[in-house]
């Protein structure tokens, strides 16, 4: 899946397979980088959602503490109530703020890795700049001294094996059905 959106990218931007290998892969990377980027976003998103609800749930189990005790103290109710009362409000407080302090702690934690892939991504996109703009000079040699053999070009290498021809003529019409019959990648 990755390798194909991949491709994608690099066609669009006008690279076709001479892109090297290694600038492939790290391309990949990099999309795989980006999705994992987007994920966290995500999760960060709907974290700090549960954080808000967290907090309004806090405030109003403390408002309704606060209400309990003006009820109370105005009713002049038994002082056995209006303790479990505030012990059940202050559970309630303290739960409350033991989840929103998790969540907050998720968000930093998120955050951080988030930076990480960031970061890592940017070296990535660099480093394929860099392999991208990299011109390595093409090298020819000699391979076979007849009329027989077509010329073969090692693509990871910048290499041309081109045989030794008789005629000017005769290495035209080999190059010209090298490039018009070309296989693609073949053990030589």
């Amino acid at each position: 899946e990755n390798d194909g959106e991949a491709d994608k990218v690099l066609f669009s931007y006008g690279y076709g397979a001479t892109l090297p290998t290694a600038a492939k892969r790290r391309l990949q990377h990099s999309v795989h980088l980006a999705k994992r980027v987007i994920q966290l976003e995500q999760a960060n998103t709907s974290l700090r959602l549960e954080l808000d609800k967290e907090r309004k749930k806090t405030k109003d189990t403390y408002q309704q503490l606060q209400s309990a005790n003006t009820i109370l103290d105005q009713a002049q109710q038994p002082y056995d109530f209006l303790i479990a009362t505030v012990r059940n409000k202050d559970q309630q407080l303290k739960k409350s703020q033991e989840t929103i302090e998790q969540l907050e702690k998720q968000l930093q934690e998120n955050d951080m890795q988030k930076q990480s892939l960031l970061k890592t991504n940017n070296q990535l996109t660099k480093d394929i700049e860099k392999l991208l703009e990299y011109q390595e000079p093409m090298i020819i040699q000699r391979s076979h001294k007849d009329d027989q053999h077509l010329p073969v070009a090692h693509t990871c290498f910048n290499l041309l094996d081109l045989p030794l021809y008789s005629s000017k003529a005769i290495l035209k019409e080999k190059l010209t059905e090298a490039i018009q019959h070309n296989l693609g990648f073949n053990l030589v």
